[in-house]
């Protein structure tokens, strides 16, 4: 399996430092923020380093604090079309919706929380492959 530059934005402190572990463990390169601000300024610090080690993939939670998870997914894109982002979330798929992004197979998904680590390591490999 091909290891992979993930950056994640999750504001929970145990849920993070989960996130961090389980990533790791799998052999993964893995980026931390705590908000959706820290998470641009990341991404665009990334893609400024002018080198094919971009983010393979974005994980990014829907309520996170200064930007959501919707907005800094329309920002992300909007820099890099092709961006793998997975949104995970506890909200109903409505609150969602709201954001108005396009969930499709090949770069934005979302997962619902709670989930077993293994489904979301299945969803980021499927998106990754594609």
């Amino acid at each position: 399996m091909k290891t992979l530059k993930i950056l994640v934005s999750e504001d929970e402190k145990s849920t993070s430092e989960t996130y961090f572990m389980f990533l790791q463990s799998e052999g993964h390169d893995v980026v931390v923020t705590s908000d959706g601000q820290e998470c641009i300024e990341m991404y665009k610090k990334e893609i400024a380093k002018d080198s094919l080690n971009r983010f393979d993939i974005v994980l990014l939670d829907y309520m996170i604090p200064k930007k959501n998870g919707g907005d800094v997914a329309r920002e992300i894109l909007a820099m890099n079309p092709n961006q793998k982002i997975l949104i995970a979330t506890a909200y109903l798929t409505e609150v969602v919706n709201q954001s108005g992004l396009k969930f499709d197979e090949k770069n934005l998904r979302i997962i619902f929380k709670p989930f077993p680590f293994e489904q979301m390591m299945q969803v980021m490999n499927e998106m990754v492959s594609v």
